[in-house]
């Protein structure tokens, strides 16, 4: 993914220390599914609530 002004303008080719700054001081998502356990930052954003048989974590929001 791209990222605007806050960690380099990656969008637009980008600064990659701004990119590494980013990645030291605010994190990344280091794997795992929503609430997944033993990783060391999971994802954050619930995932959509209407696909099939899926659990249902909500709407969408967006």
């Amino acid at each position: 993914t791209c990222c605007r002004p806050q960690c380099g303008d990656g969008c637009e080719g980008g600064w990659p220390i701004e990119a590494w700054k980013y990645f030291i001081y605010d994190g990344v998502v280091s794997g795992g599914e929503y609430l997944t356990k033993g990783v060391c930052r999971p994802y954050p954003i619930h995932p959509c609530g209407h696909h099939g048989n899926d659990t249902y974590y909500g709407e969408c929001r967006g």
